[in-house]
């Protein structure tokens, strides 16, 4: 085996998914033969072994495939390749998927489709997210606490009046995650420089993704949930993400 490497093109054959022993036990693989550099290259043989199998369902000749990281042999003076435990596949990179609909998707496919069809329901965790990623922004731009709520739950009107909702609560709810946004925006930096970018769209042509992003702090994603919290007062909890946007 040789270094890891990456291989991507135009799908010339599929084969059928079998099983054969290893000396690790049985394990199944799917071969598949694909032309590199957009097709420009004599076809060589890619196989995907245990759960990669399952690409095979769907892909189909013509289709693009992607595998990263994967493994390299030399059989008969032709070089094979393979998915190793570090390898990641991807049908059709070119296409670029919304990570929100992913998720969607995958919390309920049936769902996802309804979603699509009569959009998202208005409602009031709904309405306060919004407002509450509205002022972040106008926080991000410099804006003080007191103005970006009074504004954009003004702006919200329409729906608060559809909902039902009582303003003033909203106000005083905006208020209390605006004020610990606030906080935490003025935490010391471990650099003098402390660069942000709101709104920022995401694009990863390696896996065929994109998303928006709520900003974006020294080259880091970060994302602003207004949910439901233990305590009563909102914070901010810091999770780390690894970027695909590699």
């Amino acid at each position: 085996m040789s270094d890891d490497v990456n291989i991507r093109g135009p799908v010339v054959d599929v084969g059928d998914e079998r099983t054969v022993d290893t000396q690790y036990g049985e394990s199944e693989l799917l071969e598949v033969q694909l032309r590199p550099d957009h097709g420009a290259a004599p076809p060589v043989t890619v196989t995907l072994w245990g759960k990669w199998t399952e690409t095979g369902e769907y892909l189909e000749p013509g289709m693009e495939l992607a595998v990263y990281d994967a493994e390299t042999s030399e059989y008969r003076g032709e070089t094979q390749y393979s998915t190793s435990g570090d390898s990641m596949v991807v049908v059709e990179p070119g296409f670029i998927v919304d990570v929100t609909s992913v998720r969607s998707w995958v919390q309920c496919p049936r769902m996802y489709y309804l979603d699509k069809l009569g959009g998202t329901p208005l409602a009031e965790p709904v309405l306060k997210g919004t407002v509450v990623h509205e002022v972040f922004g106008d926080l991000l731009r410099g804006r003080d606490v007191e103005s970006a709520v009074a504004d954009r739950v003004e702006g919200a009107g329409l729906d608060i009046g559809l909902l039902g909702t009582d303003p003033d609560g909203l106000r005083e709810t905006v208020h209390r995650h605006a004020s610990a946004i606030e906080g935490w925006l003025a935490q010391g930096t471990l650099t003098e420089r402390d660069e942000w970018r709101s709104e920022q769209l995401l694009v990863s042509e390696r896996y065929g993704l994109k998303g928006r992003a709520d900003a974006v702090r020294r080259g880091m994603p970060v994302e602003l949930k207004t949910g439901k919290t233990r305590t009563v007062t909102p914070g901010f909890r810091t999770r780390c993400r690894r970027p695909v946007t590699r």
